[in-house]
């Protein structure tokens, strides 16, 4: 029987291998990617949550200045232009001029080709929320506010939990 033939290991090994890679690619994209969240632009309670976050971004600005205990994450949340809309997206800020602001995308964008970890440069009107997350927990992240609050309030306060956000009234 052509299975139990030594001449047909390496085929089989390599069928074998190439069958566990292609599993461990749809388990990463099923789990490991974030599904987002999609918001009308007509959506009151996202509008004015990007409202909020551009009124203190200030704040943020001026935090990213100062040194910060390890650990800190500095995020922008970015709107890029994708079809006929527009697709934000977190990044890990990491530099400012009077020009031009740049990060790294925190995860892979669904509708963009970009690869987490890739760096882009934006324009201070691209930006839609900013957070600060530390050991005491995270500040901003007035949009994951406004969505957490569109949930049923046990998943709310559960993803809460999972992401250290202080729901707010």
């Amino acid at each position: 029987m052509f299975l139990f033939d030594p001449s047909y290991r390496p085929i089989l090994i390599f069928l074998a291998v190439l069958g566990l890679f292609a599993l461990f690619r749809l388990v990463r994209q099923r789990w490991f990617t974030d599904p987002g969240v999609d918001f009308s632009d007509d959506d009151a309670g996202h509008r004015q949550a990007v409202q909020l976050a551009r009124a203190s971004l200030d704040e943020f600005w001026t935090a990213l200045r100062r040194p910060a205990a390890p650990g800190t994450e500095f995020g922008l949340k970015i709107g890029l232009p994708a079809g006929q809309g527009t697709e934000h997206v977190w990044v890990l800020a990491d530099g400012r001029t009077e020009s031009s602001q740049s990060g790294k995308l925190m995860s892979r964008p669904r509708f963009l080709r970009l690869r987490e970890g890739e760096r882009i440069q934006f324009e201070p009107d691209q930006i839609s929320d900013w957070m600060i997350r530390d050991a005491t927990g995270t500040r901003g992240a007035y949009t994951i506010q406004a969505m957490l609050r569109t949930l049923p309030p046990h998943e709310a306060r559960r993803m809460a939990d999972e992401q250290g956000v202080v729901l707010q009234d």
